[in-house]
């Protein structure tokens, strides 16, 4: 069964705890893109994100953790939550499959066009 964002949002208890906050959440998903280009990126000199990622302080909360492919997933590589679905569908199943081909470089280009503002890493 395939869900949107709010689905877990709701299952987790962030919908609830939103409208006690007054907080508003949001889907990267779903928000409006902005085209962002950079030569020196060798592996995606053409970059989709949401536009409201250029105006916020961006706050990054991973899990530390291993990953098959990356060996160990850190801020950098949960930088691809910001990545929309939509534009980097590969030809694999994974949603986001077009970074997985050299994916330390896909990484690493991301991050040069943004990176987290803040990093709190859970290593517990």
């Amino acid at each position: 069964m395939k869900y949107d964002t709010f689905h877990p949002f709701q299952m987790l208890g962030y919908t609830k705890l939103a409208s006690e906050k007054n907080i508003s959440l949001i889907d990267l998903n779903t928000e409006k893109l902005a085209t962002k280009e950079n030569p020196a990126c060798k592996r995606l000199p053409v970059m989709y994100l949401p536009a409201m990622l250029d105006d916020v302080f961006l706050l990054s909360v991973p899990v530390l953790k291993a990953h098959t492919l990356a060996r160990v997933t850190l801020t950098m590589k949960n930088m691809m939550g910001c990545v929309p679905p939509s534009h980097f569908r590969g030809k694999g199943c994974w949603a986001k499959s077009a970074f997985h081909k050299q994916l330390h470089e896909a990484i690493f280009d991301l991050n040069r066009y943004r990176s987290p503002d803040f990093t709190l890493l859970d290593a517990s």
